[in-house]
């Protein structure tokens, strides 16, 4: 699938990312954390007659979305029908008590680098209530945050992580997604960027210009470069082997977003790194896949 039809295709998604039923649970609620003099919020859904000392799974999302995105929703619902108790956390973005999808009104400050230490501040959440067996998860952009914090920071209480679609980065599919989103080509705005943040100016706004999946917003050059230049680790693929705790990969056989992911997985498994692919599955994993992606997960979780 070409790259004006993966834009077309993110664009379709992003509109449909309105706020999911959360998961169906009387026991599933919002909590928050300070972190930094920040609020971050997460829904948590605790399986009957469990608690968080029987095993947690943390769930990150993709680009610029939240916990109760349609994605993480059914997949939070299905794992609570399966008996395993979630925590799907909102990555902040720079905004305090973020919830929905990112504001384009506003300006974008926040950093794709950013989101292991929130990662890092949740693990520390669920230690707090007790949870000593917990499980990363991460879908898209997500995933690639997962790998990070994996590397970076891991919590000797975080046994095993979870890809789930994770970001394959090459230079030209980031070039090629931004012109055929945009209309524009990447590459001026990003030497734009690059040259701001090189001469310290990395704070300074850039406004009127498409970012992610916004047409046209405000974002700082530090921002801009973080999601659109590589350094060194926003290949997803490349950092598994990295990763000193069991890893699961899953996959769809028609996800249009990394369709190249099957193949840039085959010379990286081995006894402690795994690859799923779940037949007519997209990059989203909605209705009915997601219990077949719940059913992976929890065999995985169990040893299996």
């Amino acid at each position: 699938m070409g790259p004006a039809i993966r834009a077309v295709l993110w664009i379709t998604c992003v509109a449909a990312f309105a706020l999911a039923p959360l998961a169906g649970s009387a026991r599933a609620a919002e909590v928050r954390l300070e972190h930094k003099g920040m609020g971050l919020l997460a829904e948590a859904a605790l399986a009957p007659g469990k608690t968080w000392k029987d095993g947690a799974i943390l769930l990150v999302h993709g680009t610029m979305v939240h916990a109760r995105m349609d994605t993480m929703a059914y997949l939070q619902k299905a794992l609570l029908e399966q008996g395993n108790s979630s925590l799907s956390v909102t990555l902040s973005l720079g905004v305090t008590d973020r919830r929905g999808n990112a504001d384009c009104a506003k300006p974008q400050t926040h950093r794709h680098q950013d989101a292991p230490a929130e990662i890092a501040a949740w693990i520390g959440w669920l230690k707090g209530q007790g949870a000593a067996d917990i499980t990363v998860l991460g879908h898209s952009r997500g995933g690639n945050q997962v790998a990070r914090y994996a590397l970076e920071s891991p919590d000797a209480a975080v046994k095993r992580t979870v890809l789930l679609a994770p970001l394959a980065w090459s230079e030209k599919r980031a070039a090629e997604g931004y012109e055929s989103f945009h209309r524009v080509p990447l590459r001026p705005r990003l030497a734009e960027a690059e040259k701001l943040v090189a001469a310290g100016k990395g704070s300074e706004t850039m406004r009127g210009i498409g970012f992610q999946f916004c047409p046209e917003t405000a974002v700082s050059a530090e921002t801009f470069v973080s999601y659109y230049r590589d350094d060194g680790r926003m290949d997803t693929p490349s950092l598994v082997p990295k990763i000193r705790v069991p890893v699961l990969v899953i996959t769809g056989t028609l996800d249009a977003m990394f369709p190249d992911l099957p193949e840039r997985m085959k010379d990286k498994l081995g006894p402690t790194v795994r690859l799923e692919t779940i037949d007519g599955a997209d990059h989203f994993f909605r209705d009915l896949i997601s219990d077949e992606v719940a059913e992976i997960v929890v065999k995985f979780v169990a040893g299996g």
